[in-house]
């Protein structure tokens, strides 16, 4: 179960990340560790299967 919702979380963020945006590479980077401070964040708090 964990894994299959972080791996649903890590599609919709792929996709905005590869969205048609052009982003600096500062904001990559910014969106990058946003996006693993909130899979740490989830996994963290999702009970153990």
């Amino acid at each position: 179960m964990k894994a299959s919702v972080l791996a649903a979380f890590q599609l919709v963020e792929d996709a905005r990340y590869r969205g048609n945006d052009r982003r600096s590479r500062q904001d990559r980077r910014r969106a990058l560790a946003e996006r693993t401070v909130a899979n740490r964040k989830l996994a963290r708090d999702l009970p153990a299967s």
